[in-house]
């Protein structure tokens, strides 16, 4: 099972140094060019850009969709919107979010 993961999960198991979970839960794991900045370029956590390099369960992806990129841009933050894109892109179900991320959409959305 491929799976797409947000940078705050991903941040959140670089702190526990746990990165390397995700490779024994999924068969790939898809960060999107947003996440990848954030926690790799940007970020000071070395257990993140370390797991990334040594695996190659890891993928750098960009969702390609730019319409919807930009509605959901309007409604979410630039990372969650680049997630469910991509998902929506390549036909996968699960993706890796906080709880708050989920909790503001089901309240503005509707969304179970």
């Amino acid at each position: 099972m491929k799976a797409i993961i947000n940078s705050s999960p991903l941040i959140a198991l670089g702190c526990i140094n746990k990165v390397d979970i995700l490779t024994k839960l999924f068969s790939e794991v898809l960060i999107h060019q947003e996440v990848y900045n954030e926690t790799v370029i940007n970020g000071k956590n070395t257990e993140i850009l370390n797991a990334i390099r040594a695996c190659k369960k890891f993928k750098v992806l960009s969702a390609t969709n730019i319409v919807l990129l930009e509605f959901l841009n309007d409604h979410l933050d630039k990372g969650e919107s680049e997630d469910i894109v991509l998902a929506k892109e390549i036909g996968i179900t699960t993706v890796i979010i906080d709880y708050v991320f989920i909790h503001a959409l089901k309240n503005d959305y509707d969304v179970v």
